[in-house]
Formats: C-alpha cells, structure tokens, sequence
C-alpha cells in the first residue's frame, strides 16, 4: 500500500431544499452579496461546506498549459509557462511553433513567425524570416507585435525599432516614446507616454487615422484599429465591412484585433467579441479571463488560473492549447501528488501537515502516505515532505532507485538494490531483511519486497497474515492495510492476509499493476482496464472506464494515470486535478545570480504572477495583485480555493491565519469588500 490513505472525515450537508438557495447565492456572489447582508456570507459559507462534501468520483484530467503569456499568430499560438519556457501549437511550416530553449518574460505572433522578450531583455525570433522579420536587432526591449512580414519592439528607452518589409512604410515608425504597440498585417499602432495614438504603415481605408484623446490600449487588425479610452469605453476606426469596427457599450480593460474581428475583456473577466463570426472567432466562452490576444481568425484567452482556452477557425490546431501530461501518480490522505512530463513534482488537495508542498527539482518516482511523502529525484536523493514525528520524513544520505510511503514510516530501494527504511518501527515495518530487491512496498504496519529471484519476503506485522506470502515467483508486490497482493510471472494476482471485505480474492485475469489499499485493491489488466475488488463503500472499487497504464489505491479511493498522460480519480475524496487547476511552480527551486531569493515562487495562483522580487500579492486580494482593497472577485477566489477548485498560497488567502484556505476566510474577505471592520490576518506577513 504506498500511497496509503487516512480518511478524516469531511462534514456533509444533505441535499435538500437549502441547496437551491446555495446555488443562487453562488450565482449572485460577488455581484450582489453586498446587497443581501450577512444572511447571503452565511449561506456561501454554508455552501462551501456542503460543496466540500460532494466528493466522490472523479473525472480524468490532464494539466492544460498554464501560462504568464499568450501571443496569437495567424494559424498558431504560443504562450510563456509559468517557468518561463515557451511552448506553441498550430501551423509549424516555417518553424513559428518551435521555439528556442530559454527563459522567456512575453511573446508576439506574426503570420509564419514568432519573436520573445527573452529574460535578459534580448529579442529571440524564429520561424520564417525570408524577409528578415524574425532577425531582430541588438539591444533590450519590454514589448513586441508582429505582423505578417514585419516585427515591432518597444525597446528600453521607450523608442520603437521595427524590423522585416517596410511596404506602406510600416517599419518606419514615428519619433518619441511609447508605452505599447500593436499590428496584424500592413499597419501598426501605439501608445506614447502621452496615452495619445500614432499609426503608420497601410490607411487606405482609415486604419491608421486614430481619433483624439488619451487611451490605455491599442489593438490593430487587418483593416481596422481599436482602442480602449482612458474611461474604459472603446473606440474603432477602419474597416467596418463586418462590425468589427462597432464595438458594444460597457468599460473594459483589456483588448485585441484579428484579421476582421476584435476581441476585449471586461472588468469582471468575461470576454465580448464582435466582427466576423464564421469560425467562432466572436463566440467566447462564458470563462473569466485576465487577458486575450486575437490571431487571424481565432482567440487565445488566458484564464484567472493560468489556464489558456482558445476559440474560433482550428484548421492547424492553433486553438488547441497543448496539455501537460503526467508521469506517475500518488495518492495520500486527502491529497494526491504526481510526476509531471516534464519531470516537476506538483500536488494539490487538502494540505495537512505540508505533506501537499512540492519539493523543487527534476524528479523519477513518487511515493504519498496519509501525511507524507517522498519523491526521488533525477539524481537519486530521495527528498520527503510532510509530517515527521516518527522520522518518516528523514530520509538517509543515499542515493536510491524507487521509493515507497507507509504509514508513518518509508522504505526505498538504494542503488545497490538493498532496502532501507525509516521511521516508525514499533512492529519491524522499518527493519527489512538483507538482500536485493527488485521492488519494494510499503503498508499499515508491515512491508513486501520482491527479492532478485522472483520471490516474497514481507515483514513487520502479521497478525491477519498479510506479512505471510505464498510460494512462487512474481513480478511485483504491494502492502495494504492488513493485506497484501502480488502479480504472479503468469500475470495472475494473489492475496493474502485479511479478506474481510473481500480485498484478497482477486479476479481472474492477466495483470500488469496491482496496488493494494486499506481494505480493497485495485489492479490495472494487460488490455489497460482497472478493476477493483473488496470494500465499496465510497465506491473506491467503482473505478471508471478507460486505458490505463499506472494506478494508485488509497484508504476509501483510488486514481489512475490514463494512457492519454491524464489522472482519473474514484472514491472518497475525490482528488482529480482541479478543474481550471494543475498546480506549477514557476521557479527552479534555486537562489541564483543576483536573485534575492527563487524569483520563481508560486504565490496565490499555481504559478501565476510570479514576483521578481520576491514578494507575494497583499493578504486577501488574490485576485488583483495591485489592488489597494479587497473585492467580492477576491472572496470568490477564496471561496474557489476552499473547495479545492484552485489554489491559494495561504500568504495570501489564509486571511485568519488557520494554516489553511477555508470558507471562514471566504467571510472575512468578503466582510472586508462590503466595507465591514474586520482584520485580515495572513501568515508569514
């Protein structure tokens, strides 16, 4: 059993009349809770509560990318990952989707070439540049467009440099200082200091004609320009041949133009699109976003979790962000740990005792327990986190190939195939034989190994006979609560030890994985299907349909790593990936150069502003890291991160200072947005 779990207990609301009210007031959170008084904080917290209770089951999920910074090209996107690499989907013809190795702060998107701010301030492009428009010149820059043949760059002193084809004059732009700049084909536009507009390059129907006045943004597509007034009201100008040039009414924040249709991002998030609609391009979804950027014909939006969605013409796949896929995968107590493609260790679920915190690094394989765990990493140290009253965290100085977490106690595999262990070892659990071992595991109170030969030598306790194998030869073992199971060379699994629920008669079948919980099992067939057998209380034997190539047994649940990269998880709680929620670090886990500290350090999203200097955003205002007070957007983000929709770094949502992200910090913020007198309280402040 090495990734035991310990079931707690949650709290449970019944599902009767009050959930209505629940979901009305969930509905209008945010929006009109000010308006409703106490009564509405109290049902949201009620909600919350109840909703942490709805935790059977599990949909597989893969890590959607999760991103800084987006860019949209005409037939491809690319976006910068919270550890600054760069990864681009959609047309790749002239190598615009396969971008350079390297730490990358923002990008910009042309027609077949792409170009980044690398972490130096330097420009690196790629793709085509038969007419120079991926050869930037030499210098420090903070902001980049691109357009079919051209690339633009705000460089440090505020001057615009472009570079490519200069048809219309477009790569000859006007004197002064800049804030920001845009283009999509033959013109560009920017911002000076002055927030007044300046346009060059093609107008031959009024593109580059800007009206007056003091704007924040500018967006340029093919034929048309729009702008986002200092008031927050847009305005349009050009082509107008399919309303792109007619935006709706209402304040906004953020803006972008594609080839006939503009794109902008409301104060709260939702995104209104208008202009040509033939592929989807102007039908956003109904998500919150943070940021948009519009390609030729379809749109990338960045989510208030980090996660990229794209919409409109998918002819190369350039609205088809790619997806992280994982490894392997461990279940603990209430949380779940897993090996990402990339070899970062990420966890998410309920954080007790920190044994959900990541440790920085490149990693082989993974190993979680009720309230610990442990993860060897590319090097052969084994790193653990979590509880350690019995030492179970206080790994030996050696190097080792597998590791595996019980309770309260580990035991890995060193490099010359030999077992140790550490932590609790009141029933021997810790003290195995000498030997070497193909493989080893780790239960309640007593431990299995595979020896050289093919045969079973378990230890510690074996008061229902789990520490008692049978003869033969197998191909793997693994302890459970207080029983044990083994794939025979045959692919055959035999159980022994305590049957009470059925855990140790196993079905009929060739096997290739077979784990062993508290008191079930579950094991993955050579045709990649799971089955379970034992108790099914919490459906923790109902595992769901699919191709599976790994798989993990806990106390009431279990989850699966699905052929596609993806994690299914069944049982009681559920511990799928969040939706809207895979948790990265954006850092390298290293004090490097002239850091003051690993500049990469998650915050309040995973990896999501990721803070120069090293600061994380003020105590209870997740949701605008330079806001001045907290909001209603805030307390949902609290709320969200309560019951496990995405994560809050507790310096910034713990605002009671619990040592975790609760519906009682979800009141406080709120409390604090209407304007009530309350303190917000984060740790480590």
């Amino acid at each position: 059993m090495c990734d035991l779990l310990y079931h707690t207990g949650t709290a449970r609301f019944p599902n009767d009349s009050h959930s209505s009210v629940c979901y009305s007031t969930l509905e209008m959170f945010g929006l009109e809770c000010h308006k409703r008084g106490l009564f509405a904080l109290t049902t949201v917290v009620l909600v919350i509560a109840w909703l942490q209770g709805l935790a059977y089951g599990g949909d597989a999920s893969t890590c959607p990318v999760n991103a800084t910074s987006l860019a949209a090209g005409v037939s491809h996107s690319c976006a910068v990952r919270h550890d600054g690499t760069v990864t681009c989907w959609g047309d790749n013809y002239w190598g615009e989707s396969s971008p350079p190795p390297g730490v990358f702060l923002l990008l910009a998107a042309g027609d077949s070439h792409s170009c980044g701010i690398e972490a130096d301030g330097t420009v690196a492009c790629w793709g085509r540049s038969t007419s120079g428009q991926a050869t930037p010149p030499l210098g420090t820059f903070v902001q980049l467009a691109a357009g079919f043949t051209q690339t633009c760059g705000i460089r440090s002193s505020g001057e615009v440099a472009c570079w490519g084809t200069n048809d219309f004059g477009k790569s000859q732009p006007p004197p002064g200082l800049f804030e920001q700049i845009s283009e999509r084909v033959d013109h560009v536009c920017g911002i000076k200091t002055d927030h007044s507009i300046r346009c060059w390059g093609m107008n031959n129907v009024g593109q580059s004609t800007p009206p007056g006045g003091e704007f924040q943004q500018v967006a340029a597509g093919a034929l048309h320009t729009c702008g986002i007034a200092m008031d927050g009201f847009v305005l349009c100008w050009g082509s107008d041949d399919f309303g792109q040039s007619d935006p709706p009414g209402g304040k906004f924040v953020r803006i972008s133009a594609g080839f006939y249709h503009t794109c902008a991002v409301k104060e709260d998030g939702t995104v209104f699109c208008w202009g040509r609609d033939d592929g989807g391009q102007s039908s956003p979804p109904s998500s919150a976003f943070n940021d948009i950027v519009a390609g030729g014909n379809h749109v990338c939006g960045l989510g208030t979790d980090g996660s990229v969605t794209c919409w409109g013409s998918n002819v190369e796949a350039q609205a088809t962000p790619p997806d992280r896929a994982f490894l392997q995968v461990a279940r603990g107590g209430e949380q779940t740990c897993a090996i990402r493609d990339d070899k970062a260790l990420v966890c998410w679920g309920t954080n007790i005792p920190g044994e959900a915190m990541p440790s920085s690094g490149m990693f082989e394989r993974l190993a979680a327990s009720r309230d610990h765990a442990c993860a060897v990493r590319d090097d052969g140290a084994i790193l653990c986190w979590g509880s350690n009253d019995s030492g179970q965290s206080t790994p030996p100085m050696e190097l080792f190939k597998e590791v595996s977490a019980g309770e309260s106690f580990t035991c890995g595999i060193e490099s010359d195939d030999s077992v140790a262990c550490w932590g609790l070892n009141d029933r021997a659990q810790a003290s195995p034989p000498s030997g070497p071992f193909l493989q080893v595991s780790c239960g309640f109170h007593h431990s299995c190994g595979v020896g050289e030969n093919g045969s079973l030598v378990c230890w510690g306790s074996d008061v229902s006979g789990q520490s008692n194998p049978p003869m033969g030869a197998f191909e793997q073992v693994t302890a459970g609560g207080a029983h044990s199971c083994g794939i025979r060379i045959d692919g055959s699994v035999a159980c022994w030890g305590d049957n009470s629920y059925g855990q140790s008669l196993p079905p009929e079948g060739r096997f290739r994985e077979v784990d062993a919980g508290l008191l079930h099992s579950c094991g993955v067939k050579t045709d990649g299907t799971v089955v379970c057998w034992g108790r099914d209380d919490s459906r923790e034997s109902t595992p769901p349909e699919g191709s599976f190539v790994q798989l993990t047994a806990g106390w009431d649940g279990a989850c699966g790593l699905k052929a596609d990269g993806s994690v299914a998880c069944w049982g009681y709680p559920s511990l799928a990936v969040p939706a809207g929620q895979c948790p990265v670090t954006c850092g390298n886990g290293q004090q490097e150069g002239s850091e003051e500290c690993d500049d990469g350090d998650t915050l309040f999203a995973p990896g999501e502003y990721c803070s120069p200097d090293c600061t994380a955003a003020p105590c209870g205002i997740p949701t605008d890291p330079f806001g001045a007070a907290s909001k209603a957007s805030d307390a949902l983000f609290a709320l969200r991160a309560a019951v496990d929709q995405i994560f809050c770094d507790l310096r910034v949502c713990d605002v009671d200072n619990s040592n975790a992200v609760a519906a009682s910090d979800a009141l406080l913020i709120l409390q604090k947005a209407v304007g009530q007198t309350v303190t917000l309280n984060c740790p480590l402040r």
